[in-house]
C-alpha cells in the first residue's frame, strides 16, 4: 500500500491506523517535525523508517530518534543556458 501524508499529525494517525512496511518522513513536515515523528512511531512500532534530511545535523538527529536509514535531499542544479 502506498499512502501520504502532508503533516505529523495525519502522519501518526495513519501509522497508528494502519500497517506499512515502510515510513518516509521528510525532516521538515509541518506541525511535527520528521525527527521527532520518527521518534514516536519508533517507541510503538517496528516499522522501518527513512528521514529525508536538508542537512547533516537533521541527518545525524534522524539516526538519534531511531532512523533505520536517512537521505540527504539534494537540491536540483540549475544549468542557465
Amino acid at each position: 500500500m502506498v499512502d501520504q501524508a502532508y503533516d505529523g499529525k495525519s502522519s501518526f494517525l495513519k501509522v497508528q491506523q494502519f500497517y506499512y512496511s515502510l515510513v518516509i518522513l521528510d525532516a521538515a513536515i509541518p506541525y511535527q517535525d520528521g525527527i521527532t515523528l520518527c521518534s514516536k512511531i519508533k517507541k510503538d512500532n517496528e516499522v522501518p523508517v527513512i528521514v529525508v534530511t536538508h542537512n547533516d545535523h537533521q541527518m545525524l538527529e534522524s539516526f538519534q530518534a531511531g532512523a533505520d536509514d536517512s537521505k540527504q535531499h539534494v537540491k536540483e542544479l540549475r544549468h542557465d543556458d
